[in-house]
């Protein structure tokens, strides 16, 4: 998809880039999902991004790559694929610079500044991006719990906001010589989601016949997450000779020094008494890496080989409190037995093997990628810490027959997988709000997902194409959130 293909685009984000484009849905809050999912992974420039497609500038992209059934060579996460940005790069000596800003009637806004300098075999920029992306909604909602001889009904009535707000800074350099390619950068910023309701609660409780409440309620509940990170990346390839093979090494190192997520809940009657309050925190450390080496050897024309190792961790720490208001002593008591310290870390040791190879008219590339899996979990909750290791085989295909009068016949395929994050993992009990609470499960296991697509492609007239795509996908061990009675008025 090309960057300046949609001029509604103009002053925006990568998202309204896609808005336009088949198989791609783009919400009114910004939620992007593509083939039905939102499980992809995007990336700027062949590089994992801390930015999602809401926090990349439009002005930035040259290209937008949908890679629907990704090879062996990429990561195995994202059921639906990965959406790769492709920047702009500039490609004439001397100084350049661009300075974009949009906004709305609701307060969303998005800046971004870039300036580069070339000069001969160096490139120099430096850059920053801020946005605010602000979202608003009405919510009604009616819910009846029995739990024991307990049946309460609560209808909630307001408003819900959000703002998901970034403002990142980055700077690099690009030195291209003889056969030698180097891209190194420097990014940091502070990524803030914030979201919340203001509700009018109208709770009716009864106990078998009697009446024990029924009441209103004025409710306000707030979600706040702030982390600053600090990421290097580097990128360099060696061409080893004339016929082209090569060796490349990928790294990148992101470092949050400072995340806290906050919930905050607070209800009142309606002549202002506070009835019920809870304050959550959630302090954390991340540390992300990962690291790609590579070997590119073209065996003949039109044929290459590509054999590669990567390493992937992701490690936190921190510690999660609560405290709740108690109304006899009109104050918030700490809740000691839901302290709960944690460790998480997860490696994968990955290898794959790619082949490519053209014979006449069919094109055709196959590989196999093996994943070895080290989840760490340590956490102060009854038997909830966890050593697992897994191993596991990737295999993908994909072949294209080029037919007289440029009409093309493309197949492909390739076996992914969803591993459950952090969050899905944690054994205790978190606040939504007053009539909510979440709590995580540290034996999820992952589930795997099986990608196929056909399409035909025929152009017409040097310039135009036509093409018609279909695609199956069969996702196994499906993980979903369970909503259960678990006090009266309250789910789980």
């Amino acid at each position: 998809i090309s960057g300046s293909s949609s001029l509604a685009a103009s002053g925006g984000t990568a998202a309204d880039v896609l808005r336009t484009s088949p198989s791609i849905r783009v919400d009114e809050e910004g939620g992007v999902s593509f083939r039905g999912s939102s499980g992809f992974l995007v990336y700027v420039d062949g590089k994992e991004s801390a930015l999602t497609l809401q926090q990349i500038p439009a002005s930035n992209i040259e290209d937008i790559e949908i890679i629907t059934t990704p090879s062996a060579r990429y990561k195995t996460e994202g059921d639906a694929g990965i959406i790769n940005i492709i920047t702009k790069r500039l490609t004439t000596d001397g100084f350049s610079g661009s300075v974009n800003a949009a906004g709305s009637t609701i307060g969303t806004w998005n800046a971004d500044v870039l300036l580069n300098y070339r000069k001969g075999d160096s490139r120099w920029y430096i850059g920053g991006a801020g946005s605010e992306l602000r979202g608003e909604s009405d919510f009604d909602q009616t819910k009846t719990t029995y739990v024991d001889d307990y049946v309460t009904t609560s209808k909630a009535d307001g408003v819900r906001m959000s703002i998901n707000a970034s403002y990142i800074g980055r700077a690099g350099w690009e030195l291209t010589k003889d056969r030698h390619k180097l891209l190194v950068e420097f990014q940091a910023g502070v990524l803030k989601t914030t979201r919340g309701g203001d509700m009018l609660y109208d709770e009716h409780r009864m106990k078998g016949d009697q009446v024990l409440n029924d009441n209103l309620y004025d409710s306000h509940d707030r979600y706040e997450l702030e982390r600053h990170l600090t990421q290097i990346s580097t990128d360099y390839v060696w061409k080893l000779n004339e016929r082209g093979d090569n060796f490349s090494i990928v790294g990148r190192l992101r470092y949050d020094g400072y995340s806290l997520e906050y919930t905050e809940s607070n209800m009142f009657d309606m002549s202002g008494e506070r009835y019920e309050g809870t304050r959550g925190y959630e302090s954390e450390h991340h540390w992300d890496f990962d690291g790609t080496m590579s070997y590119q050897l073209n065996y003949r024309e039109g044929g290459k080989a590509e054999v590669g190792y990567q390493y992937t961790s992701y490690s936190e720490h921190g510690d999660y409190n609560i405290k709740y208001w108690d109304r006899a002593q009109h104050d918030y008591v700490w809740q000691d037995d839901l302290h709960a310290p944690f460790f998480y870390r997860r490696q994968i040791h990955s290898a794959y093997l790619m082949l490519t190879d053209k014979f006449g008219p069919v094109s055709v590339d196959a590989g196999v990628r093996a994943d070895h899996t080290i989840d760490e979990l340590t956490i102060s909750v009854k038997d909830a810490n966890r050593y697992i290791k897994r191993l596991e085989l990737f295999p993908s295909a994909h072949l294209s027959y080029e037919a007289p009068g440029k009409n093309f016949i493309t197949a492909g395929y390739s076996y992914r997988t969803n591993r459950p994050g952090i969050w899905k993992l944690e054994p205790y009990i978190t606040y939504e709000d007053y009539y909510t609470k979440k709590i995580g499960n540290p034996d999820i296991k992952p589930e795997y997902i099986h990608s196929a697509e056909v399409g035909y492609r025929k152009v017409i007239a040097e310039e135009n194409t036509i093409s018609v795509t279909g695609f199956y996908r069969h996702r196994r061990g499906v993980t979903d959130n369970v909503r259960v009675a678990h006090e009266p008025g309250v789910t789980l």
